[in-house]
């Protein structure tokens, strides 16, 4: 049945489409008339009269009758082609209602069988990959021990040099995979050993560290306690430093106190010596400042610092030597200055000299002159050029004369004879 109907299906279906709509609209037939009929009235170009219309309207209307006529053919052959369109799937699904059961039996069996071979395939793959797998973990964990390694002891590297030395590389363990196994083990060994030694050379690196962070600590304690030693004996020299400045301020002061009681008459000089004697306290003090600074510079090295503060010591020693020379040496030149106003005017000397200044010596203490006076009241110590001078214009002496002559001048002496005055 399924062949005839095939065979009728073709040969109704010989006709192309375009011939089968011509065949329902009986085109066939009556195509070349109609093109006759509507060529007839295309010379009717325009309607003048009532002839001109009526003939228009009888071949419209003629006209109209033919496309209507053609319309309802067409309707009509479109519906007994949709009904048969309709009737054609509604056989068409009967007929496959009845095949498609068992066709899909037949190849539900056909692919539970597929199925069940790729199962066993791919379950038989997955075998062989889990093998595999399973090898080439084993020879990467032999290839990645010495990573693992890194930064252990000696002893652990040592520990799995040796279990990496005693694996067996044959096919039971490790199958195609042999030689690489075997390489693999060569190549670990091998950067076991390098590693050993390194982990070795580091040990011994880490223990020299250590001994030398040890002596250093110890160094470090020495030093911070030369350090405080230098500090307390910094303290030490700067208070007997401050006490002795105060105690030859102190007397100094007693001196030109009790000098000027006595020699109204030097007040300027002995003010201008009191500039003297506190510009070099100033200076003394600043150099204290200093040496207080150094000392804490020498904090930041405890062997040097132990030697600078010995050698400081002993410089601020000799200075307190030299400043009281100069205490000394100021003390005697105000002697000497008073005992040279006292004194007769000298006979001039040979060779140039400065033009005495005229003064007439009392038999007693001289009074100040007016701007001694004022002087004195600003400062009672002079300075080695006021002194320098006096002698210059009170006795006519040269510059050098005058050197010459103070060095000559017994300062311990006069010094010796003022402390005696005083007392």
């Amino acid at each position: 049945m399924i062949t005839e109907t095939t065979q009728a299906t073709q040969a109704t279906t010989a006709l192309t489409l375009p011939q089968r709509a011509a065949v329902a609209l009986g085109a066939v037939d009556y195509e070349e008339k109609i093109k006759e009929q509507v060529a007839a009235s295309t010379d009717i170009t325009a309607v003048i009269d009532p002839a001109g219309r009526e003939q228009a309207h009888r071949i419209g209307m003629n006209l109209l009758k033919l496309r209507t006529g053609i319309k309802a053919v067409g309707e009509a052959a479109r519906k007994d082609a949709t009904d048969f369109s309709k009737a054609v799937i509604a056989k068409e699904k009967d007929l496959i209602a009845l095949i498609t059961p068992e066709e899909n039996r037949v190849f539900e069996l056909r692919d539970a069988y597929d199925t069940k071979v790729e199962a066993e395939k791919q379950a038989a793959i997955a075998k062989e990959r889990e093998r595999i797998t399973a090898i080439q973990a084993d020879i990467a964990a032999i290839h990645d021990a010495p990573l693992e390694l890194v930064g252990k002891s000696a002893a652990d590297i040592q520990a799995a040099a040796a279990t990496v030395a005693a694996i067996v590389v044959d096919k039971a363990r490790f199958a195609e995979f042999e030689k690489d196994a075997a390489k693999v083990v060569a190549e670990v060994s091998a950067k076991l050993a390098s590693l050993h030694a390194a982990a070795l050379a580091n040990e011994e690196e880490a223990a020299r560290i250590a001994a030398e962070r040890a002596e250093l600590a110890q160094l470090r304690e020495a030093a911070a306690e030369a350090r405080r030693i230098a500090q307390v004996e910094a303290e030490r020299i700067a208070a007997e430093r401050q006490a002795e400045d105060d105690r030859r301020a102190a007397l100094v002061a007693e001196q030109e106190a009790e000098a000027l009681r006595q020699r109204e008459a030097q007040a300027a000089e002995l003010k201008k010596q009191a500039d003297t004697q506190a510009e070099q306290n100033r200076l003394e003090q600043a150099e204290i400042a200093r040496q207080r600074q150094e000392l804490l510079d020498m904090q930041t090295a405890a062997a040097e610092a132990a030697r600078l503060a010995q050698v400081d010591a002993d410089r601020l020693a000799n200075e307190a030597v030299q400043a009281e020379q100069a205490a000394q040496l100021a003390v005697a030149r105000a002697a000497e200055q008073a005992a040279q106003v006292a004194a007769p005017a000298p006979s001039a000397p040979i060779g140039i000299r400065r033009a005495p200044t005229a003064f007439a010596p009392a038999a007693s203490r001289p009074a100040p002159a007016p701007d001694l006076l004022d002087a004195a009241a600003d400062d009672l110590y002079p300075s080695d050029s006021d002194i320098l001078d006096v002698l210059f214009d009170q006795f006519g002496l040269t510059p050098a004369e005058a050197i010459d002559r103070l060095a000559k001048f017994d300062f311990a002496a006069a010094r010796a004879g003022l402390v005696a005055e005083a007392a």
